[in-house]
């Protein structure tokens, strides 16, 4: 089992709004890939690369947000067998990328109207939303928007990154029974686009209760996971039902 921490990180934030990521070798054990794991000031960690061969990565502007801080750190496999997390870079604050300069007395453009493609209530009480992405260049963040019935429209997430171009609300976010009407503007730097024609109304669903479209309600928690090791790299999972 790969047990060797990863070594310290070194963040280099490129003009063009790019982060490459370097890091050094564990001194021990066998590492087959690496996944780059990436921390935004006040969210929760998240894997942001696929598994990679070596140092260095170049993370693409797409999946990091112009202007915010962000902390990297690198977890290495063995096969799928995952190491510990090595310690966190030093912050870097993602560049923006360079735009048409307006005249001085001018705010930079605002994104173009978006537009939406599906927005679906599921069973687990959440809402998902999805759009076409605004052209390259344009737009450094999304943010999504919820109007409940009755209620005046407010923002219901963060300046989202450019990709994907989709969001689930949460479900402590919503009130189970509620309508809600959904719509996304795009943001270059702190220039706010329009907002998008508002959705059709969706109701949250209550988790656990049977769907509108005769859906069975939610099954039960599973038992607790057993995980083998086997001896060609993979890893066996079993539970009780």
């Amino acid at each position: 089992m790969l047990r060797s921490l990863v070594g310290s990180e070194m963040c280099i934030r490129d003009r063009d709004g790019l982060v490459t990521v370097s890091w050094s070798a564990p001194t021990e054990g066998t590492v087959t890939s690496y996944v780059i794991l990436a921390t935004r000031a006040g969210q929760p960690r998240i894997g942001i690369s696929p598994h990679v061969a070596d140092t260095p990565y170049i993370i693409t502007h797409d999946l990091l947000i112009p202007g915010m801080q962000y902390e990297f750190q690198v977890v290495g496999f063995n096969h799928k067998v995952a190491g510990r997390v090595g310690p966190r870079s030093a912050p870097v604050v993602v560049a923006i990328p360079a735009a048409p300069k307006p005249p001085s007395w001018q705010d930079p453009p605002a994104p173009a109207q978006i537009e939406l493609v599906d927005t679906e209530a599921n069973p687990d009480g959440t809402i998902t939303i999805s759009w076409k992405p605004l052209p390259p260049g344009s737009v450094t963040s999304y943010v999504v928007l919820s109007e409940r019935e009755g209620q005046p429209r407010r923002a219901i997430s963060e300046r989202l990154a450019l990709s994907p171009t989709s969001y689930t609300v949460p479900a402590q976010d919503l009130i189970p029974g509620a309508s809600y009407k959904l719509q996304v503007h795009g943001v270059y730097v702190n220039t706010h686009g329009p907002p998008s024609a508002a959705s059709a109304a969706v109701v949250a669903a209550t988790p656990g209760a049977a769907q509108p479209d005769g859906g069975a309600p939610a099954p039960g928690r599973p038992g607790p996971a057993q995980a083998v090791a086997n001896a060609d790299g993979s890893v066996t999972v079993s539970w009780s039902a």
